[in-house]
């Protein structure tokens, strides 16, 4: 068993969010809202020079959606990005990733669909599954 006392990155995902539908204000159990995303083009990647991670990967997204909730305190946001990637040798990879993140100005944007060159950094995304 490997044991990891500090984090790297071994990805990095890059994504357009071509759309966004707001599926409803409030009408979550918990209050919040939930948004739909759909992403048109992107890459996933293996981390130029990481030499944690053991299998290079190099796709390009095929079908994926975005469908982060939003608390109704406005602060946190929980996307649940799933969908497929085609490698470069044409095998196809479902990924899902769900997490939460700090709502700021960037992921504000991003999710009411205000910009079209919003990023979010390294570490602004934490998923504790």
């Amino acid at each position: 068993m490997v044991v990891f006392n500090y984090l790297v990155p071994a990805m990095v995902l890059t994504a357009t969010v071509q759309n966004v539908l707001p599926i409803g204000s409030g009408s979550l159990s918990t209050g919040g809202s939930l948004v739909l995303g759909h992403t048109t083009n992107g890459t996933l990647i293996s981390e130029p020079g990481s030499n944690k991670f053991e299998t290079p990967i190099n796709a390009t997204i095929s079908h994926t959606n975005d469908w982060p909730t939003v608390d109704p305190d406005l602060l946190h946001s929980r996307p649940d990005f799933i969908g497929l990637v085609s490698t470069d040798d044409g095998a196809y990879l479902q990924i899902h990733a769900t997490g939460i993140q700090a709502v700021t100005p960037e992921v504000a944007a991003i999710t009411s669909g205000l910009t079209n060159n919003a990023s979010l950094p390294y570490g602004a995304f934490y998923s504790g599954a």
